[in-house]
């Protein structure tokens, strides 16, 4: 890139954080203070005990945990220090907290309950429910989703209920079965919740996923079966992996079947349409804060904390100032979304998020499908209201959540402050995230 195409981005970059308040030069100062960070309980352990282990972790003076007072208590989020080490935590190794940010949670909790709705409803979901993660990795929002469902609507139910998570990427869908995994999402062989639940990987390109032939890669059943004949042993061995893999391509195979039987929903998609569907789409992530400072860092040639940083005079983020990178990734984002929207059921909810505060990437999109299908789609008003909630005012989350341009969707905003001594800053929240509702008529 040219000196005075670099310069231009960089001049771009500078003017696009501004609009919200932040300075691109105090991210990269030297000392930086962290906000709280977030954690969700894992409802597969008694609550109560994990926030008394928890408690032990901090100094005896802490205030933390912190319950997220307006985020329905059914959802399990906490806010811990910004400078706590969640990967040495001895809740976090046993599998009873997620390391999950709370923006996050809102987007699972409006896709799931009404809770977050302006105009409340019933909120006992039909069952048996069909759920789609259209881009699931690295799997938190599906284990949020499978969480809530096994604790808040199947429990009393002997219906089965199946959450499948789709995604491009192998090894990131690796990483979302180990998740699964460490935190007991599927249960243990012998427990009465065996059945209730279902979850399935399917490694395919979401913008296709029910118009080619789906790969699943990962089955709960499959995965219970296999404990069962494994027990007893400390790794599963090639043979075992082999099975894995035939029972697979078995109900792989079941799936078509079904599907040539005309038991789809429609002829031409293979799998059947769903109740909800979760579009968590790739974007700029720009909302990070965090994130963003370690980009820049890295494009300075900075160790973040060791070096004195230099300006953003030279610095940017291509899909951000890039005029035709951004294109590519509005096509993309549009794509995972409509073919979301074709997946979903009639009557059925949609929730589409990013981690960016791009309008082109967020409100224009949505504008986008609700101008494609204006008959179909129609937008759910969405409310988080923290007035009245002790600790949120104080917290600064009436400064953090917005509304965004199209009535009744949601911004998290990123907040960052200055010291005037020009040393250090302050990341107050680091939550920049939009979501949006939508329901198919």
């Amino acid at each position: 890139m040219s000196e005075p195409q670099t310069a231009d981005h960089a001049a771009k970059l500078r003017a696009y954080y501004a609009q919200f308040g932040i300075d691109v030069n105090d991210l990269l100062k030297e000392k930086l203070v962290l906000a709280d960070r977030h954690i969700r309980l894992n409802p597969a352990f008694d609550g109560d005990e994990t926030l008394k282990l928890l408690q032990t972790e901090l100094p005896p003076d802490s205030k933390y945990p912190h319950p997220i007072s307006w985020l329905h208590k059914s959802f399990g989020f906490y806010s811990l220090p910004g400078d706590f080490r969640l990967s040495q935590s001895s809740c976090y190794k046993e599998g009873r907290i997620y390391g999950q940010e709370v923006s996050s949670g809102a987007a699972v909790a409006a896709l799931l309950s009404t809770h977050c709705d302006r105009i409340k409803g019933n909120d006992s979901p039909q069952v048996p429910l069909r759920i789609l993660d259209l881009c699931c990795a690295p799997g938190l929002k599906l284990c949020a989703i499978s969480d809530y469902l096994r604790k808040n609507v199947l429990s009393d139910n002997s219906e089965e209920a199946t959450v499948i998570g789709v995604d491009c990427s192998e090894s990131r869908l690796s990483t979302c079965r180990k998740i699964i995994e460490k935190h007991q999402v599927v249960p243990y062989i012998g427990s009465k919740e065996g059945k209730s639940i279902r979850i399935r990987l399917y490694n395919n390109d979401g913008t296709m996923f029910g118009s080619e032939p789906t790969n699943l890669i990962f089955d709960s059943s499959v995965c219970m079966e296999q404990r069962l004949h494994d027990e007893g042993r400390k790794r599963r061995n090639r043979s075992a992996k082999g099975r894995e893999r035939k029972r697979l391509k078995e109900l792989v195979d079941v799936d078509r079947q079904a599907s040539q039987a005309g038991e789809s929903s429609l002829s031409h998609v293979p799998v059947k349409l769903f109740d909800r569907v979760l579009v968590d789409v790739e974007c700029s992530t720009d909302g990070s804060l965090k994130h963003v400072r370690r980009q820049l860092a890295k494009q300075a040639g900075v160790f973040v904390g060791t070096t004195k940083p230099e300006t953003s005079e030279s610095l940017s983020i291509p899909v951000l100032t890039d005029e035709e990178e951004l294109r590519r990734l509005v096509d993309l984002q549009r794509s995972l979304l409509s073919n979301g929207f074709r997946l979903l059921k009639k009557g059925g909810h949609l929730v589409y998020s990013t981690c960016s505060l791009s309008e082109d990437q967020n409100e224009g999109v949505v504008k986008w499908l609700l101008d494609t299908y204006p008959s179909q789609a129609s937008v759910i008003e969405l409310s988080f209201d923290w007035s009245g909630v002790n600790g949120c005012e104080e917290q600064g989350w009436n400064e953090i959540l917005k509304e965004g341009s199209i009535p009744g969707t949601v911004r998290f905003v990123p907040k960052l402050s200055s010291n005037n001594n020009m040393e250090s800053s302050r990341i107050l929240s680091d939550s920049g995230f939009f979501l949006a509702k939508i329901a198919k008529v």
